[in-house]
């Protein structure tokens, strides 16, 4: 199975991105949902307030449904998840917001999480569509688009939460 041409995943807004093949989309989305997973139950452990804790517990399962399917797609396709300088790239993104994270004291713990939620599952759909529309593999292009509904709704959660917390 050939990996796609090149899938062009925003790097940051406002720059160009980087050509991704089907096998680094794979990587890019473990590494998200790793990232996911770990800020969930860091979540869990620090907020107080229980919608935190609840958008951190339906991160932690969505995510980790989502690797389970990658891992599932990955097996019954033959292809293996690749890394990519955008993958490395969120990693230090997202250890800087791990750290800014735990150093925050409880009750900006809670908005801060909130916030930093919108902001990633904001940045994660325009990868998601971008993906989406230029991935090779068709059963790739249908376990992404089913993704997208529940990145959605974390973002929407996300900023409903922030928005109360006003």
């Amino acid at each position: 199975m050939q990996p796609a041409a090149g899938v062009v995943l925003p790097v940051d807004r406002g720059r160009p991105g980087e050509q991704l093949d089907d096998t680094q989309v794979l990587g890019l989305a473990h590494a998200i949902n790793t990232l996911e997973i770990e800020q969930g139950k860091l979540a869990i452990g620090r907020a107080r307030d229980k919608r935190v804790k609840e958008l951190a517990s339906r991160l932690i399962a969505d995510h980790g449904r989502a690797e389970k399917e990658l891992a599932e797609f990955e097996q019954r396709v033959g292809l293996k998840p690749a890394d990519s300088a955008t993958a490395t790239q969120l990693r230090v993104e997202a250890t800087s917001v791990q750290n800014e994270l735990a150093d925050a004291r409880e009750r900006p713990f809670d908005k801060l999480f909130a916030k930093r939620q919108v902001e990633a599952h904001e940045r994660l759909i325009e990868a998601l569509d971008h993906a989406i529309a230029h991935t090779s593999h068709p059963d790739l292009e249908l376990l992404l688009q089913s993704f997208r509904p529940r990145v959605e709704a974390h973002g929407d959660e996300a900023k409903t939460l922030l928005d109360a917390m006003k």
